[in-house]
């Protein structure tokens, strides 16, 4: 087990920089060159909810509906 907090940066740097995606050779590239060669369909007719406007209210209740979902404490 390594204790040494620089030493554990070090491995899971070495760790993360083996499995890049920069890497051609990294588990899933080919796959990923294979999806990204395929470029993205924008088309849309403009009916989707999520581009609906909404008004200051809507939004007000929408985060009165929310819980905090963070570890950290604020004060």
């Amino acid at each position: 087990m390594v204790a040494d907090p620089r030493t554990v940066a070090d491995l899971f740097a070495e760790h993360f920089a083996s499995v890049s995606w920069k890497d051609p050779a990294a588990p899933g590239a080919r796959h990923r060159q294979r999806m990204e060669s395929l470029g993205i369909n924008f088309y849309s007719a403009g009916g989707e909810s999520y581009n609906v406007p909404f008004s200051a209210s809507e939004l007000r209740t929408a985060l009165s509906q929310c819980s905090d979902s963070s570890p950290v404490e604020f004060s």
